[in-house]
């Protein structure tokens, strides 16, 4: 499958229903007290319906995927979580990998279910592992979920 067909499917996905979705918004990123020293990433995510936001990767680094996160909402959450790495920036549907999260409305977490490179072959247990952020790429998340939501993705990372 060409890369121009998986776009087009990506962008089918995110207008599911008929609803528009609203431009991708910038993700607020939590600096820490040294952000060059610092061994976290945390992004600031604030969901509401339709919509994606992204960071965009400050310089090179190895971090590791987050087996969970936690979120708040006053409402079930249903869909999935989509995390998007290392976005080709400006174009929001050439990336390197993603990983798919679902909710526990129990306890309020995200909990990892399976990541997937472009070419959505799986890359099995991920957990543990490191993988490479890329200087001026994009992280981008998304979800079809209608009801709002906050959350906060901690990344252990070791920057270059």
């Amino acid at each position: 499958m060409s890369k121009l067909s998986l776009n087009f499917i990506f962008l089918l996905a995110l207008t599911s229903c008929g609803k528009k979705v609203e431009d991708v918004k910038n993700a607020s990123v939590i600096n820490h007290q040294d952000a060059s020293t610092s061994r976290q990433l945390t992004i600031d995510y604030q969901h509401s319906a339709f919509s994606a936001s992204q960071t965009i990767i400050p310089r090179n680094a190895h971090f590791k995927i987050p087996e969970y996160f936690a979120f708040s909402s006053q409402a079930l959450i249903t869909k999935p979580f989509h995390i998007y790495y290392n976005v080709v920036s400006g174009s929001s549907l050439e990336f390197e990998f993603k990983c798919v999260y679902l909710a526990d409305n129990q306890q309020q977490l995200y909990q990892l279910s399976r990541c997937y490179n472009f070419f959505e072959s799986d890359l099995g247990n991920v957990v543990g592992i490191d993988f490479m952020l890329d200087e001026g790429k994009a992280i981008l998340m998304n979800s079809q979920e209608a009801n709002t939501f906050h959350a906060v993705i901690d990344h252990q990372v070791e920057w270059k």
